[in-house]
């Protein structure tokens, strides 16, 4: 699974003070574990200010092994709607992956057009509290089996055109 990351929002309520960054990460880092095939790609604005080394250094060894990349920051102004939705579908593209599965675990809704359904959605001012953890892990799940779904569907279909 393919799992786009915000961090704002998500890892410690938005606005906040230095003192409350990452609150939240024990709850993701949780929620991650029960996921081994999962990899993540950091789609928070930190990424404009921060290397990948220094934002996978934010993480444990075990979730950093499963950071790979940033997504390509493509607008210098103010996210508007659908504006992280693009950065995403472009990352795909330029790692000629477009068609696979993917997650975003984000507070902003409206930063995504076509694929909110795609999208955990995290109350910016609360962010990946204990009872948003349980409910990550059924999204999660639930995308998990769409995922294997697809893949036994289009193997099938390989083996028909065989």
């Amino acid at each position: 699974m393919l799992v786009f990351l915000d961090f704002d929002g998500v890892l410690h309520p938005h606005p906040c003070t230095d003192a409350d960054h990452f609150c939240w990460m024990d709850n993701l880092e949780n929620v991650l574990f029960q996921f081994p095939n999962m990899e993540i790609v950091i789609s928070s604005s930190w990424r404009e200010h921060y290397s990948l080394n220094s934002l996978k250094n934010l993480f444990s060894s075990s979730i950093r092994n499963k950071i790979s990349d940033t997504t390509p920051v493509i607008y210098d102004k103010s996210y508007s709607d659908g504006d992280r939705e693009a950065e995403i579908l472009l990352w795909l593209k330029q790692h000629n992956r477009p068609h696979e599965h993917w997650i975003a675990i984000d507070d902003s809704l409206n930063l995504f057009n076509l694929y909110v359904n795609h999208v955990f959605e995290c109350d910016p001012m609360i962010g990946l509290d204990g009872p948003n953890t349980q409910n990550l892990i059924q999204f999660m799940r639930h995308h998990e089996m769409r995922e294997q779904i697809t893949q036994i569907a289009q193997s099938t279909m390989a083996g028909l055109t065989l």
